[in-house]
């Protein structure tokens, strides 16, 4: 993304070193090098009080078009970190605020199983990109679960997920995503 300023204020190797950062003025642009949570991000005082944890730390918001990736977030696609709480968090925000999720090659750990929110609006939707990206579970709880809360009215809701999604726990691999939904959504997989 072209940045719309005149030149980069700082370069941090981590999002750490982005929060120790002190002196701060209005649309200082700052770079950070980590391959994984990297970016460019410009100061802005009035989110000086926020910190989701990928797209905006105590007022420094990532610049970015498109898809919002997990790792922005904190997951660690080694395996062995528990990503859970980096999912919840990228899919609340990707849900919130209508972005698309995205997740690379790596292999993902969880602790339980992520759970894509319900809504209460009308039409709201969710996609998410995967380029092979492998989820572990230490249990035999479903590893994706679409929250469900019944409704009067007819509108729905799209879950889309695209790309080689790969769901494996306990001792054996499950390809697909079974779900029993009604008709309140229209899923999509592949």
């Amino acid at each position: 993304m072209k940045i719309k300023h005149n030149s980069i204020n700082y370069s941090v190797n981590t999002v750490d070193d982005l929060l120790t950062l002190k002196s701060m003025n209005e649309n200082d642009v700052t770079v950070v090098t980590d391959k994984d949570r990297g970016g460019t991000f410009v100061y802005r005082s009035a989110d000086s009080s926020t910190n989701n944890g990928g797209t905006i730390f105590n007022g420094w918001t990532r610049q970015y078009e498109g898809a919002v990736n997990v790792k922005w977030f904190g997951a660690v696609g080694d395996g062995v970190t528990d990503a859970l709480s980096s999912f919840i968090s990228c899919i609340s925000y990707c849900f919130s605020n209508d972005k698309i999720m995205y997740s690379d090659s790596s292999t993902f750990y969880i602790t339980s199983g992520i759970m894509l929110p319900d809504s209460t609006q009308e039409n709201t939707s969710f996609t998410w990109e995967c380029d092979n990206t492998r989820i572990l579970s230490s249990n035999s709880n479903p590893v994706l679960t679409i929250l469900y809360t019944p409704s009067s009215t007819s509108f729905k809701r799209n879950i889309h997920i695209y790309g080689d999604l790969f769901l494996e726990f306990e001792s054996y691999l499950q390809n697909s995503i079974g779900y029993n939904l009604g008709n309140q959504y229209n899923c999509s997989y592949g």
